[in-house]
């Protein structure tokens, strides 16, 4: 086997050089940023074989080692490799303001397989700062400020020797505004207005594809009802009696599978609007 090609598929390439004494470990990990990663200095001619011609690789454990020999010297030099971590902050996101943000550099790895990684978060945008719970661990917290801002933190992660870093930004922006109303405030009625029609009138009108209607059931039976259409989309305008007064009011009806309601059925069901919290209806009796 060709030993650079070799040593090339471990990250680093170890070799003795004859006019300057000593060790160099070179860093080809990054194929396109090759560079000097260590070396040792060998004047007394203590630490380097003499005439280093040969260089064998061999993993013990999770790590690889090197073993050089030589040809005017009686003996095997091991060399250590040790392989820069690769540190992953994650990918770039946003977070509302005065959210729990979350950094995680969990993802970060070793490729000697060392687990005794150190993790180091430092704010590099200028303004506004805040402050992380504990900036040392690989995963922190941090309160998002109360205006909207661009964040950008930097991670590194070293193990004894060598260390790498990664940039994430946090894009801190307004909560999407919602008008977020009671179901209560624009229902007029629900009402069972046919064996197996409901009739539901709205103080405004609605855009009745985007509502939902879950889990209709008549009272006295166990299995709820599928509702297998929707009449009213948006909502037909209509005139109602509604304790005893006539309203204008905007209708859909909906229909449901099953068994005719005998006269005088009531019934329980959800209904969710985007515009309006979840609500749990009272269907009353309308066939009477």
């Amino acid at each position: 086997m060709d030993p650079v090609n070799s040593l090339a598929s471990f990250g680093h390439l170890s070799s003795e050089f004859g006019e300057e004494p000593g060790v160099q470990t070179i860093d080809v990990s990054k194929p396109t940023a090759i560079s000097a990663a260590d070396k040792i200095d060998d004047y007394e001619a203590t630490l380097a074989l003499d005439g280093a011609n040969g260089i064998t690789s061999f993993t013990i454990g999770s790590k690889t080692y090197l073993a050089v020999t030589g040809s005017e010297d009686d003996g095997v030099q091991i060399l250590g490799i040790n392989r820069s971590p690769n540190a992953n902050a994650g990918s770039d996101k946003n977070a509302i303001l005065n959210a729990t943000v979350t950094l995680d550099g969990t993802g970060s790895r070793d490729p000697d397989g060392d687990s005794n990684l150190r993790y180091s978060w430092v704010q590099t945008s200028v303004s506004p700062m805040v402050i992380m719970d504990d900036p040392t661990s690989a995963r922190t917290t941090f309160t998002a400020p109360a205006d909207p801002a661009e964040l950008v933190f930097r991670l590194t992660v070293s193990d004894e020797t060598r260390s790498d870093t990664d940039d994430i930004t946090i894009t801190i922006t307004k909560p999407v505004a919602r008008n977020i109303k009671d179901m209560g405030d624009i229902l007029a009625s629900a009402q069972i207005t046919g064996p197996n029609q409901i009739t539901m009138a709205y103080y405004e009108e609605l855009s009745t594809f985007i509502n939902s209607y879950l889990n209709f059931t008549i009272t006295g039976e166990g299995t709820p009802r599928n509702i297998t259409g929707i009449d009213g989309s948006p909502s037909k305008s209509a005139m109602v009696n509604i304790d005893g007064e006539d309203a204008d009011v905007f209708v859909t009806t909906l229909t449901f599978d099953g068994e005719p309601a005998p006269l005088g059925s009531t019934g329980a069901m959800y209904m969710q609007h985007a515009d309006h919290y979840l609500a749990f209806l009272q269907i009353q009796d309308g066939q009477n």
